[in-house]
């Protein structure tokens, strides 16, 4: 469901080529994933190259005691929070029910 994407996204771009691989960690607020279903525990960071998708779910490390989720990355593109359990289509429907195209 929308519900278990938080209410964010991270666009994150460089120019920088050749790099194999580098670790994105994402900050949140409690506010930002407390609709989410399963907590902190189930928290994934999801990624596309664009907002309307294809949305990919990375293995991802959560510090609750931080409010941190971190990922190892091959590049960047849009990231988001989400419940490991949520599909391609509700992350992409969440950015456009907030009018985010």
């Amino acid at each position: 469901p929308i519900a278990d994407v938080a209410d964010v996204f991270w666009w994150i771009r460089t120019n920088r080529v050749g790099f194999t691989d580098a670790v994105v960690t994402l900050k949140y607020l409690d506010s930002e994933i407390a609709g989410i279903s399963g907590g902190e525990a189930d928290l994934v960071i999801l990624t596309a190259p664009t907002k309307s998708g294809p949305w990919a779910k990375l293995a991802s490390t959560v510090d609750a005691a931080r409010n941190e989720i971190s990922a190892t990355v091959i590049g960047f593109s849009f990231f988001a929070i989400g419940n490991s359990g949520v599909g391609q289509q509700a992350a992409a429907g969440h950015w456009s029910e907030y009018g985010i195209d």
